[in-house]
């Protein structure tokens, strides 16, 4: 179930509407701070390649999700 999650918000923080990118950095973040998921490490690099490309996002609500 985690892993259908975590795809599903990796894609919304490409989206081209920065609410999806903000709610879908936001909601994977939250995924990657509860107690009961564990990523593989080629989960873990396609989740730190996610943030680190938002750090040049147009918006810096985006940005400082990224940050955070």
């Amino acid at each position: 179930m985690a892993n259908t999650k975590y795809l599903h918000y990796l894609e919304e923080m490409e989206h081209y509407d920065k609410d999806n990118r903000y709610m879908g950095a936001s909601d994977l973040c939250n995924l990657i701070c509860s107690d009961n998921v564990t990523f593989d490490n080629e989960k873990e690099r396609k989740c730190i390649a996610a943030f680190i490309k938002q750090l040049d996002d147009n918006s810096t609500e985006v940005q400082g999700k990224a940050v955070q």
